[in-house]
């Protein structure tokens, strides 16, 4: 499936290069031949496998939300939105704690993973390897497990979490954070150290580097990984199950309860919206900090208002030295 996605990204890029005047092939400008027709086929392999592994479940989903009777056939008999208008007020209230929840995780998680990747980026030795092991380990072990482990030391004094919500957005914490965290070490260790340097040069400190070279070269991947741990926080339930507080109720647990009851369209109709919320929160994050400028625009920008200060101070001592 990997492969075949690569050949659909690579065909894809080629038509997007031959949109602009024809495709590189070896360093000069081609039709591509042989090697474009294989490509184009790959293409056609991979959209269709990505359709049937990906696509055609959620299909299934949404054409179940809005069936009439879908038994025995191809197609339902009937269409209808009656699935939607028997959800009762538990479940557009788990629909809203989904989704607070997942915002409360994606921004911590992005904030706790920037910080963890500035520290470390670059750094090696016996501690930095002990605190990346220990963030990534919520990510090598069963959800479940974390859930327990998470119940097991906030359950009583003097941190007792197990009747609160917030145990909820902590578990899912620990379960988004390797992801956000490791994405985010791998932009930080790429960033050039001569902006920084440069920003140094200028007078800048530690805390104002950060504002102004280094946030704004993670932003890109600071907004991946909010939309990542916003969608893995939205379909979390293993662990979830495990510390939910009696009456706190997450929309996958309350899609579980009607499939457990065999209530499939009433499942499928909260799915719907859950898949909704979903994009909806996705378009929210990618929409949220978008800049026609680049990182490296933004921190370029920083380094010339730095410079024209120091520019500006310069002069004023010249002034005054001639005033004298």
């Amino acid at each position: 499936m990997s492969l075949a996605i690569y050949a659909l990204y690579r065909q894809v890029e080629r038509w997007s290069l031959g949109g602009r005047g024809g495709v590189f092939v070896g360093g000069a400008k081609g039709t591509g031949g042989s090697v474009g027709k294989s490509s184009g086929w790959a293409a056609w392999i991979a959209t269709l496998a990505v359709v049937i592994v990906f696509v055609l479940p959620i299909m299934v989903v949404v054409v179940s939300a809005l069936a009439r009777t879908w038994v025995g056939t191809v197609l339902p008999e009937g269409w209808t939105w009656r699935w939607f208008a028997v959800l009762d007020a538990s479940d557009w209230a788990s629909l809203g704690v989904s989704i607070a929840v997942a915002g409360a995780v994606a921004l911590l998680a992005t904030v706790i993973g920037t910080g963890a990747a500035l520290l470390l980026r670059r750094r090696r030795g016996g501690i930095a390897g002990l605190i990346d092991a220990l963030i990534m380990i919520p990510g090598a072990v069963p959800s479940v497990v974390v859930g327990l482990a998470v119940l097991a030391a906030y359950h009583q004094k003097p941190l007792d979490l197990s009747g609160s919500p917030a145990i909820v957005i902590l578990v899912q914490l620990f379960l988004a954070l390797p992801f956000s965290y490791r994405m985010l070490l791998a932009i930080a260790e790429t960033m050039p150290p001569a902006l920084e340097e440069a920003a140094a040069g200028l007078g800048a400190g530690p805390w104002r580097r950060i504002r102004r070279v280094q946030i704004p070269l993670l932003l890109p991947g600071m907004r991946a990984s909010a939309a990542l741990a916003f969608a893995l926080s939205l379909g979390e339930l293993g662990a979830t199950m495990m510390v939910c507080p009696p009456g706190f109720a997450t929309a996958p647990m309350q899609i579980l309860q009607y499939i457990q009851r065999g209530y499939y369209y009433q499942g499928s109709a909260l799915a719907v919206l859950l898949l909704l919320a979903g994009f909806l929160g996705l378009a929210a994050v990618a929409a949220l900090g978008v800049n026609r400028r680049s990182g490296w625009a933004l921190a370029r920008k920083g380094l010339r208002r730095d410079r024209r200060a120091v520019d500006r101070g310069a002069g004023d001592g010249a002034d005054i030295g001639a005033v004298s």
